[in-house]
């Protein structure tokens, strides 16, 4: 048995140092876990703005909070292998939103890029073991709307034991958002569920 901390969408890496070190953080006092050592962290983060925060990051975590391993992954997290196209923020910092969700004034300011993904529901499904203990963490702007169906789809949520999701929604958004909370509330083999909104600006 393994322990793994998967952060889609890991940004500058708070969430992970929320998990490690929960005691000032929000978030942090959600996650079930009371053993934070011995983990294998993966930090999936499509925009490099970051990657130097996420490699000092990693050289914490493995050399104080017990961490076994700690990988940067520069793609996006998605169903589906190759590129895909997002909206992005001032100097690659932030990508906003999945491109095929977005709409009105975002859709019409922010640069189109388009960046490498991978199929992270496949990829955890081939890394994974049914008894290994796995925390999710997924903020990806959006494509949680293709991910989580699929997670759903071919059984591989049944490999995820806390899954902490921030769903986009709002104006700037064109998002099914009644059917993924119809799919999320209908997870009950969880140990943990926890749900964030995020609403976007009007577009």
């Amino acid at each position: 048995m393994a322990n793994y901390f998967i952060d889609l969408g890991a940004y500058n890496g708070d969430s992970i140092r929320d998990f490690f070190v929960p005691k000032d953080s929000t978030v942090g006092k959600h996650y079930l876990r009371i053993e934070r050592k011995g983990y294998h962290v993966f930090a999936i983060e499509a925009s490099t703005f970051h990657t130097d925060s996420l490699q000092a990051l990693a050289n914490t975590a493995l050399a104080e909070w017990g961490c076994k391993s700690f990988e940067i992954m520069n793609v996006v997290a998605y169903v589906r292998s190759g590129t895909v196209e997002f909206r992005c923020g001032e100097k690659d910092s932030v990508a906003y939103t999945l491109d095929k969700y977005s709409k009105g004034r975002v859709a019409a300011k922010e640069p189109l890029v388009v960046k490498p993904c991978i199929d992270v529901v496949n990829w955890i499904k081939e890394i994974i073991d049914p008894d290994d203990y796995v925390v999710v963490k997924m903020d990806i702007e959006g494509a949680e709307y293709d991910v989580i169906p699929k997670l759903i789809r071919t059984g591989a949520i049944s490999l995820i034991d806390e899954l902490y999701v921030e769903l986009h929604m709002g104006k700037k958004f064109k998002l099914p958002i009644k059917r993924i909370y119809r799919q999320l509330n209908e997870m009950d083999h969880w140990a943990k569920l926890y749900i964030e909104n995020r609403w976007g600006e009007d577009g």
